[in-house]
């Protein structure tokens, strides 16, 4: 420390016993008199100096403090360091799973394994590493095969990352990924569409989130940017409502079954109501051809676990696809390409596209609008609506007749046989 010595004026250190500029000699009590101190102040100011025991940790490591005042086993607790927030201050959080420690050295070494794990793990883990920890954990949260399989679907429009370590991506690497997806299906490549990309950019989202969860980023670099404009604009324009085939369109449908691959399937879709998905997840234990219905279904409550009569128009069909399953050893009634698994929804649209093409149908139609077809000829002939709501497995909000009607099996089965 500084002071200025009382003949010259000049700046001396506290520690000289005299002015190197005017020779002036400064006993103890004299220096300590010079910079405002006692002897006993400057003692104790050294003393809280030297008091610090152990070396500051360096900025993100982490913390380590005592806590006095409890006789505790464990008085010395670790936080680490998570992000920081808006303002840039450091976020922490206890370490688990274990954060209190006997001693500052084991609470030391805990941190030191902690942050060597996070930097092995976060600096070399890629993103095909985080996709399969979230999407093990994900998936147990998910009712359906098509479900899981969606997400699979999604990852495969994502190769432009999947090499990159997450300590690596950006913003602006994921928006690229989006606009440039792309995956090969059927050895053809396949652009993504709109709204695949806007699923994406939620997969992104739930990814990033797992990951700053469990310290593999320090930020969710998914959330911080949204879709381009022109993504939004396009999908909107692609949205179109479902639309019922028209009489002579079911006419071609109905007299080309045999002939063309798939026909079958849109006519069973058509005569019963399924969803696609809910169609192809059929399995032949559920298929009763001796007594006439199916059971299946997914999505809602109501539409879960439904019991639907096969009207006697497809029934040869259906029929022909169970001799057909049981032959190959299939639990399904429309098997996959594999024998063992039921077709997936991607094989479904080919078929049903090249259908639609085939015989020169409206290039509009889409699998679901199959289902809006049996809706629309029930309606057409006169059913009972809440019949076409069992049917098709939509919510029954009226209280009596959800609560107190009862209706029959064979009731339902007389609705269904308004179509001709």
């Amino acid at each position: 420390m500084l002071f200025n010595c009382c003949e010259c004026n000049r700046s001396i250190s506290d520690k000289a016993l005299f002015c190197p500029h005017c020779g002036y000699i400064y006993s103890e009590t004299a220096i300590y008199s010079a910079i405002g101190e006692t002897k006993h102040e400057k003692c104790v100011k050294d003393n809280k100096r030297k008091k610090r025991k152990h070396t500051r940790l360096p900025n993100g490591f982490g913390q380590i403090s005592e806590i006095k005042g409890k006789k505790l086993r464990n008085p010395f607790r670790v936080m680490v360091s998570v992000g920081k927030n808006e303002n840039g201050r450091m976020i922490s959080k206890l370490l688990r799973p274990k954060a209190y420690f006997p001693t500052y050295n084991d609470a030391y070494q805990a941190l030191i394994e902690y942050n060597r794990a996070a930097c092995d793990t976060g600096s070399q883990a890629t993103m095909k590493m985080l996709f399969e920890w979230w999407s093990m954990e994900h998936k147990q949260t998910l009712k359906t095969e098509n479900s899981k399989k969606a997400i699979d679907s999604l990852w495969a429009y994502c190769t432009d990352i999947a090499d990159m370590y997450i300590s690596q991506v950006r913003s602006k690497d994921l928006k690229k990924c989006i606009e440039n997806a792309c995956t090969m299906v059927y050895g053809k490549e396949r652009k993504a569409s709109p709204v695949t990309k806007r699923r994406m950019k939620h997969l992104f989202d739930m990814m990033f989130d797992y990951a700053v969860e469990n310290d593999l980023a320090q930020k969710n670099y998914a959330r911080i940017f949204q879709l381009p404009p022109d993504i939004r604009e396009l999908e909107e324009k692609q949205k179109t409502g479902h639309i019922s085939f028209g009489d002579s369109e079911m006419e071609r449908l109905k007299s080309n079954v045999g002939h063309i691959e798939g026909v079958d399937m849109l006519l069973i879709q058509s005569y019963s109501g399924w969803r696609p998905n809910e169609m192809l997840a059929l399995e032949i234990k559920n298929v009763n051809i001796k007594e006439g219905y199916f059971v299946g279904g997914m999505k809602t409550k109501a539409g879960k676990d439904r019991k639907v009569p096969i009207h006697p128009f497809i029934l040869p069909f259906v029929k022909a696809r169970y001799d057909e399953a049981v032959q190959l050893g299939c639990s399904y009634l429309f098997p996959g390409e594999d024998k063992t698994h039921h077709m997936n929804y991607h094989s479904y649209d080919r078929i049903f596209h090249s259908v639609i093409k085939e015989l020169g149908l409206d290039k509009r139609h889409r699998p679901h609008d199959c289902r809006v077809q049996f809706i629309t000829m029930l309606k057409n002939a006169g059913a009972d609506e809440y019949a076409i709501k069992h049917l098709a497995g939509h919510k029954i909000s009226d209280i009596t007749e959800k609560l107190y009607t009862k209706r029959s099996f064979e009731w339902l089965i007389s609705e269904l046989e308004r179509i001709e």
